[in-house]
C-alpha cells in the first residue's frame, strides 16, 4: 500500500532534525519537509492553506480556529518555546529599570496579536500588575504585510495601536527615543515582513535589556509558574484528517521521536570534547531545571499552560471566548 504524501512548512528546528533529514519519518506517510520561516509558514497557510501540515503561531491560531477563519485543526506538538519576556530591550533614558517602569510606556513589537506579543503581555499582567491598556503599543509589520491579515484581525479598542512608518522600524524608534522598549524580530528569521537593524544590542550604547540576566529571570518565572511559554504548534488541513483520521497520531508520535533523537544527540555531545566549553554542564543545569524533557508535547502534560495562555487570549480580547482543548486539537489526540 502505498504511503500518503504530505508536505510540511516548519522552520528547521533542533527537534525536528530527524523529521527533516527523514531519518524519522510518521508510520504511513511520506514527508516533505519544506523549511520555510514562521511568519511566511503561517501567513501561507492561514491565507490559501498552502501545505498539509504546517508549524503555526499558537496566538494566530486561536483567533482563527475561534471565529472559523482556521480549515485545519493542531495536534499538541510544540516545537517552539521561549522566555519572550526577557528578550525586551528598552532605551536607556527611557526611565525604564526594572518591570513595572514600564506602566504608561511606549512599547514596539512586529504585531500585536502574534504570541510573543501576547505572552508578554500576559505575563505584564500576572506578574507585575500592569495591563495592556497601560502601555502604548507600537506595530512594525505594515497592513500587508502582517500575518493576522489573513484573519481579520484588528486590536481591542480599549488598546492604544500605532502604526510605525514605512520609512522607520522598531530599533530606531527605540534608539531615537520615540519609544521606550521593543521586541525585535529574530535575525535569524527575518523576512521581508521584517525591517527592523537586528545587530547586537551591545553596538549601540542606547539601548539595554531589561533584564540584565535573561538566564535568572526565566529560571524565577520558571520555578514560580511552571510555564515554559509555548509559541508554535503544529497544524494539519481538516480535508486530509477527515479522510485520514489516523494522520494525527501518526504524525503525533514522529514529532516525538524526532525530539527524543534530539535529545540523545545532545547526551552524545556530552561525551565527546566540543569547542562548547560548559556544555555538559549546561545540559545537567537544563536537566534540573526542567526534568528530563525540557519540550513536553501532549495535552496531558501541558494542561495547566494551554489553560493560561488561552485564557490570556481571551481576557486581552483576543479570542472572542476562553478556547478548550477540544476547540482546537484533533479528537484522536485529547488523550495524549
Amino acid at each position: 500500500m502505498s504511503k500518503l504524501k504530505l508536505s510540511l512548512a516548519s522552520p528547521a528546528y533542533d527537534r525536528n532534525s530527524a523529521l527533516l533529514s527523514g531519518e524519522v519519518q510518521p508510520e504511513g506517510i511520506e514527508l516533505t519537509y519544506l523549511t520555510i520561516a514562521p511568519q511566511e509558514a503561517h501567513s501561507r497557510m492561514l491565507k490559501n492553506q498552502e501545505f498539509d501540515v504546517s508549524d503555526m503561531s499558537l496566538s494566530f491560531y486561536m483567533i482563527a480556529k475561534l471565529t472559523g477563519k482556521a480549515p485545519f485543526t493542531a495536534i499538541p506538538v510544540f516545537p517552539m518555546r521561549k522566555f519572550f519576556h526577557t528578550d525586551l530591550v528598552v532605551n536607556r533614558e527611557s526611565g525604564i529599570k526594572k518591570p513595572s517602569d514600564m506602566k504608561g510606556k511606549k512599547i514596539g513589537v512586529p504585531e500585536y496579536a502574534m504570541t510573543l506579543a501576547l505572552w508578554l503581555r500576559g505575563i505584564f499582567l500576572h506578574e507585575f500588575g500592569i495591563s495592556p491598556s497601560e502601555m502604548e503599543w507600537f506595530i512594525e509589520r505594515t497592513p500587508g504585510n502582517r500575518v493576522s491579515d489573513s484573519i481579520g484581525f484588528s486590536p481591542p479598542s480599549n488598546i492604544s495601536f500605532h502604526q510605525i512608518p514605512a520609512e522607520s522600524d522598531l530599533m530606531t524608534m527605540l534608539e531615537s527615543g520615540e519609544i521606550d522598549a521593543a521586541f525585535p524580530q529574530f535575525k535569524f528569521w527575518k523576512t521581508f515582513r521584517d525591517r527592523s537593524k537586528m545587530g547586537d544590542i551591545r553596538e549601540s550604547g542606547k539601548v539595554v535589556r531589561l533584564f540584565p540576566n535573561q538566564k535568572e529571570e526565566s529560571i524565577r518565572y520558571f520555578k514560580k509558574t511552571g510555564f515554559f511559554p509555548i509559541n508554535h504548534t503544529v497544524v494539519v488541513r481538516n480535508e486530509i484528517l477527515q479522510k485520514h483520521p489516523w494522520v494525527a497520531v501518526n504524525l503525533f508520535e514522529a514529532y516525538q521521536m524526532s525530539k527524543e533523537k534530539s535529545y540523545q544527540e545532545m547526551e552524545a555531545r556530552m561525551r565527546e570534547p566540543t569547542n562548547y566549553i560548559w556544555l555538559d554542564d549546561l545540559r545537567r543545569e537544563v536537566r534540573e531545571i526542567f526534568g528530563e524533557d525540557p519540550y513536553p508535547y501532549g495535552i496531558r502534560k501541558n494542561e495547566q499552560i494551554i489553560d493560561a495562555v488561552t485564557n490570556y487570549s481571551y481576557e486581552q480580547g483576543l479570542s472572542p471566548r476562553k478556547a478548550t482543548p477540544e476547540d482546537l486539537f484533533f479528537p484522536t489526540t485529547l488523550g495524549l
